[in-house]
């Protein structure tokens, strides 16, 4: 081979390399864009998705490492991995109500009791008989579980109406208790303006109901689980009136809401504003 071939080959060879070169930077540029571009799409879906849960419910507002009638979570109800934003908020009421003991489980345990948190969403219904419908089943709502799926029916009283039951069977959530929103509004509005056979009429200076409850007409009137007297219809929140009221009527016209209550043990809240 004499020296201009050499020559030739060699520039060939010089080019081969340098093409090489460029192809493995460009690739392994490619590969850090790759992955930087995930991390950032990761970023933003727990940014819009609140993390992902290592509880069900994480607090997004309030006091940190405390609990208070009012505070707000969003809640991993249909356990998907995610907290799904506005779709899954709810408002802690109470501890949850014991039926058939008459007494709030955080009375005779203060730490290890079951939370009642309050949707925030609202489903509209027309016939108090069908409100069922409007709460979520076992197989939507897969991450929460009632403690009891059979439920006595209790007056304002707490009496038991015997023989009458409520079954939520394939259900995730239920109605709550007058004695429920009674202690919530208890709890937020310091005081009662007065508390009747008929109801209860919130002190006008409470102003907490506007949020949570909700004070205006698509809020109005929530359906509650608790009965007047031996009578079948159920206690409303009118919150459409100024102060709110829970009222109870035995024949019950307007359009009305469901808005589902959720059961979940108080250590699977997350308690912490990160």
């Amino acid at each position: 081979m004499n020296n201009r071939g050499f020559f030739a080959i060699s520039i060939i060879f010089s080019f081969f390399i340098v093409f090489l070169l460029i192809l493995v930077m460009n690739l392994a540029t490619y590969s850090q864009n790759r992955i930087l571009l995930s991390q950032v799409k990761k970023d933003i879906k727990n940014t819009l998705q609140f993390n992902v849960p290592d509880k069900k419910c994480k607090r997004i507002d309030g006091i940190s490492n405390s609990l208070n009638p009012g505070d707000k979570f969003v809640c991993d109800v249909n356990g998907d991995g995610l907290y799904n934003g506005n779709n899954e908020i709810f408002y802690y009421i109470s501890s949850r109500y014991d039926l058939e003991n008459k007494i709030f489980e955080e009375e005779y345990d203060s730490e290890d009791y079951t939370a009642v948190l309050l949707a925030a969403s609202s489903y509209m219904m027309s016939n108090a008989s069908n409100f069922m419908t409007y709460i979520p089943d076992t197989t939507y709502w897969t991450n929460v579980r009632l403690v009891n799926t059979t439920r006595s029916y209790t007056d304002n009283y707490g009496n038991i109406v015997e023989g009458q039951t409520y079954s939520y069977e394939g259900k995730s959530a239920r109605l709550l208790t007058y004695q429920e929103i009674k202690r919530f509004l208890e709890s937020t509005c310091a005081s009662l303006a007065y508390e009747s056979p008929s109801g209860i009429q919130v002190n006008a200076n409470c102003t907490v109901y506007k949020t949570i409850l909700g004070n205006n007409y698509s809020f109005s009137n929530i359906w509650l689980e608790t009965t007047f007297g031996n009578y079948r219809w159920a206690a409303t929140v009118n919150t459409a009136s100024y102060p709110p009221a829970i009222n109870f009527s035995t024949n019950p016209t307007s359009s009305l809401n469901v808005r589902p209550a959720i059961e979940v043990p108080k250590n699977e809240l997350d308690l912490k504003i990160n």
